[in-house]
């Protein structure tokens, strides 16, 4: 069969629209432009923002997790190593939870406890400046405190308080859906802490999300689908709880002024996209990183077209932020 000019010219531009059309379905299904990659840590995990400028990683699969976190610089992307622990028996501390003025690094420290061990659980805390010029205990006496109530696992659960003065320790109790929360201040002289109670707030069945930059302790209810701000964790005098009804999914951050959270909302890919996407063996399902405000203002996008495992965290200054999807990202904020 010959093909006149004109019909070469039809299946020639035929071509080049099914090309562009699958060129813009490839680039709809890739991760949105803005985002900082940070290559280095493709075989790292994210342990928490340390200060402003810095992470604290841990090379992916390492087995002791006290002991192999390493400090990643975002100026010179270079690691450093983290003051060296003492000699503890295998396991005894869990990772380190790094505070958010990029200063100290926090270690809960475990030993007894489980149905084969006749010691009772009881734990401390390791407080080590990142330059290794100072080491704190808490209690000061570096002994374990018993809290038999406490599942029997060495979990960090720790949530430094945005000032850096202090954090408060969340327990999983023995007794299903309740946790018992606790607050350290680095001034205290003998290191005791001080148990945080909420008149007027039932959260025995709440668990702690986040502490809001302004000092509020925030508990989420997945069965009503609601954020439960409590009194200022600095505060001496109880404040009413207020609660706010989730309109999207997945868990959020606050931004510093309390108006807003980010939050990971799935987006569903239907038609010629989802088919597309199977085409290429890329994830129909996706989900945008959204800033969305407590007026009712519509949100705003982020990055879009992440994987559904993302995850994300605000650094201290409120300036950037960390997504850990398929790889590591920085995006401002």
């Amino acid at each position: 069969m010959v093909l006149t000019r004109r019909h070469t010219l039809t299946l020639g531009l035929s071509a080049l629209a099914l090309s562009t059309v699958f060129t813009a379905l490839a680039w709809s299904s890739r991760p949105s432009s803005g985002l900082q990659l940070l290559p280095q840590l493709a075989k790292y995990d994210f342990l928490g923002w340390l200060g402003s400028d810095a992470l604290l990683v841990i090379p992916g699969g390492s087995p002791d997790r006290a002991t192999n976190a390493a400090i990643f610089r975002l100026q010179t992307h270079a690691f450093h190593p983290l003051p060296p622990l003492p000699e503890l028996p295998p396991f005894t501390a869990a990772e380190p939870v790094p505070s958010p003025d990029g200063r100290w690094v926090l270690y809960k420290e475990s030993e007894g406890g489980g149905p084969e061990n006749a010691t009772p659980y009881a734990t401390r805390w390791r407080l080590m400046r990142v330059d290794g010029g100072e080491t704190r205990m808490f209690p000061s006496d570096g002994s374990f405190r018993p809290t038999p109530d406490e599942v029997g696992y060495p979990l960090p659960y720790a949530y430094w308080l945005p000032d850096s003065s202090g954090w408060t320790s969340v327990a999983d109790t023995d007794h299903a859906h309740h946790q018992k929360l606790e607050r350290f201040r680095l001034d205290a002289l003998d290191g005791a802490p001080e148990r945080l109670v909420f008149p007027g707030a039932n959260i025995n069945h709440l668990n702690l999300e986040d502490i809001t930059p302004d000092g509020r302790l925030v508990f989420t209810d997945y069965a009503e689908y609601t954020l439960q701000l409590c009194a200022p964790v600095s505060g001496s005098v109880p404040t009413p709880p207020f609660r706010l009804t989730l309109l999207f999914d997945g868990l959020s951050q606050f931004t510093s002024d309390g108006n807003a959270a980010l939050a990971l909302v799935e987006v569903h890919t239907t038609g010629l996209s989802a088919w597309f996407a199977n085409l290429i063996h890329r994830p129909v399902d996706t989900v945008d990183l959204r800033r969305i405000p407590f007026n009712g203002a519509p949100p705003t996008t982020m990055a879009a077209n992440l994987p559904v495992t993302t995850h994300f965290n605000i650094s201290p200054d409120q300036k950037h932020v960390l997504i850990r999807a398929d790889q590591l990202y920085v995006v401002p904020l």
